[in-house]
């Protein structure tokens, strides 16, 4: 259950209901989780009438206190996407209603904080029990401890949910799930990535490499760890070692992937005269949940976390009738943590050509 702008935690990896029949989940191997948490950017490109989607995002809830079920939810996506939408417009996060279609939500471009190190953007975003999504928590991101202790590495399997450009879904959105294995760990040497196309700006971040099929609509995806229940570090087979199996958590989120370049040639009939023209090499580039976290954690979202405990303290202490039951401390009402969110959204119809 949501309680205004506070997401309840759920448990990441437990069924919730999905807006699909329930036949076509029976066998689903992916939990529900992954598909709920995400959501799309959308904008008005130029010459164009409706809003379209244009990369993906995912929802995260931080604790407004220590040990709190509940949080402030943040939204997520790379930061070169923010950056290339600000020539273009407003841009909007849209997400699927439990009531049936969908609806975009804009959220200014001040509104968002960028990560000075990697390729990570943030925004505070404005709950609503009306949504059909489920945020993930702050401990579902996978710091690089855990990762150590779970002795990920080359091999793993990746699997990452978001947009497909190509069939978005026309009534509602229908994210997909790819899969793929890491290819190079983020500890050796840091990835040159394009953050900017206009002017040309670059930067050396943390990523790794993972083979899988990104695709431009990926950019902002959350991409999760798989642990195979024949996985054995150090062996390409082994037998089921017991433990942790599944996903255990959020290994980061894709920021693009390498194309091949233009005119290479190759041996084959690929194309009239054996040239290959950007064809997508199979290699993305994922920042690592670690980047994501120093963000969230960043002064920037204390200040803003802060702020809004001291606004729902002061809600709390303000005097109120004597027929009316003071709320409960761990527990505030949607309108009294309306107000302390400061909500920095609006909320736009959805296009009726859409609808």
């Amino acid at each position: 259950m949501y309680d205004g702008g506070r997401a309840s935690v759920p448990r990441l990896w437990v069924r919730t209901r999905y807006r699909g029949s329930e036949s076509n989940g029976a066998g689903m191997l992916v939990p529900w989780q992954m598909l709920e948490s995400v959501g799309y950017l959308t904008q008005r490109l130029p010459d164009d009438i409706d809003r379209t989607p244009v990369a993906s995002v995912f929802f995260i809830s931080v604790p407004v206190w220590e040990h709190d079920t509940t949080g402030v939810v943040w939204v997520v996506t790379a930061g070169h996407v923010i950056n290339e939408a600000q020539s273009i417009g407003p841009i909007y996060v849209r997400l699927n209603l439990r009531d049936g279609g969908f609806e975009d939500v804009e959220l200014p471009f001040e509104g968002w904080i960028q990560s000075r190190d990697s390729d990570v953007a943030i925004a505070p975003f404005a709950w609503d029990d009306s949504y059909w999504a489920t945020p993930l928590i702050l401990s579902h991101a996978l710091p690089l401890k855990e990762v150590q202790d779970l002795k990920l590495g080359i091999g793993d399997e990746v699997a990452f949910v978001g947009l497909f450009s190509q069939h978005p879904g026309t009534v509602r959105n229908l994210p997909i799930a790819r899969f793929g294995a890491i290819s190079r760990m983020p500890f050796d040497e840091k990835l040159r990535v394009e953050i900017r196309r206009n002017p040309k700006e670059t930067r050396e971040i943390e990523a790794y490499l993972v083979e899988a099929r990104s695709w431009g609509g990926h950019s902002g995806s959350p991409a999760f760890a798989v642990l195979s229940p024949i996985r054995q570090p150090g062996h390409i087979v082994g037998l089921d070692v017991g433990g942790r199996v599944g996903f255990p958590g959020l290994l980061g989120l894709v920021q693009g992937h390498y194309n091949i370049p233009s005119d290479v040639p190759f041996v084959g009939d690929i194309l009239p005269g054996g040239f290959a023209h950007s064809v997508n090499s199979g290699m993305a580039v994922v920042v690592p949940s670690w980047s994501i976290l120093a963000l969230l954690e960043g002064a920037q979202v204390k200040g803003h976390m802060e702020r809004t405990r001291t606004e729902a303290d002061r809600q709390k202490a303000t005097p109120i009738p004597d027929t009316v039951s003071p709320p409960d401390e761990a527990n505030l009402t949607r309108s009294e943590f309306e107000d302390a969110l400061r909500r920095a959204t609006r909320k736009v119809d959805q296009p009726k050509d859409e609808s």
